[in-house]
């Protein structure tokens, strides 16, 4: 994957970048955001779709398990080495 990162701090950059689409013909894409889409293929956006299917019955009982300390659950390929996102 050929992906350059800005690792934003300042509290001014999130309002910068809300209405900052492109840089020098290149599109910038917040990788903090739920349905961040970085090149899958469609293999993959398969793969996830079956995923999520048969993992509805546990998403929903843990939303119901988890409903006063969660806002959402969802299954996602973002995550790599954490369980959850805060």
């Amino acid at each position: 994957l050929d992906y350059e990162v800005l690792y934003l701090t300042d509290p001014v950059d999130e309002f910068v970048f809300q209405s900052l689409r492109t840089f020098d013909d290149k599109e910038l894409v917040d990788a903090s955001k739920e349905n961040v889409d970085v090149g899958s293929s469609d293999d993959e956006k398969k793969e996830l779709e079956e995923m999520k299917k048969e993992l509805e019955p546990m998403s929903s009982w843990l939303k119901t398990l988890l409903s006063d300390s969660v806002e959402s659950v969802q299954v996602s390929n973002r995550l790599t080495e954490s369980p959850a996102v805060l």
